[in-house]
């Protein structure tokens, strides 16, 4: 079946992307008629075939463009201006490759301390 909102979800993230903005996958799905629930889980949205549909040309040209950065990356007489230039267009198509395949983008984590306060008792769970 043919998911016309997730095709909508997929044209508003490349919209965000060819401004230059970050698309937050789960606001676009509440404004194309996605759930609450649906938007907290965008990745739901994401591995859809409809959406696949849409990102999936683009993410390949993105990747294709990634590698060839990378083998210009590995020339030997790169002065460090251009290595710059270079370190900074792998760094931006990274980020544009993971906000479209809806992979994460940075390293989250989440560290939870649950301290037992009771007669003399500070141990750590």
């Amino acid at each position: 079946m043919v998911s016309i909102i997730a095709k909508e979800v997929a044209k508003k993230v490349v919209e965000n992307l060819r401004k230059g903005k970050k698309p937050v996958l789960g606001k676009i799905a509440r404004e194309v008629g996605y759930a609450k629930s649906t938007s907290l889980h965008p990745n739901q949205i994401t591995e859809t075939k409809s959406y696949k549909e849409i990102t999936e040309p683009i993410l390949n040209r993105y990747l294709k463009e990634e590698e060839r950065i990378m083998a210009a990356m590995e020339k030997k007489n790169l002065t460090k201006e251009q290595y710059r230039t270079l370190s900074n267009s792998i760094d931006t198509i990274r980020k544009q490759i993971q906000l479209l395949s809806g992979e994460r983008t940075g390293n989250e984590s989440v560290v939870v301390n649950v301290l037992n306060y009771g007669k003399g008792n500070n141990s750590s769970v």
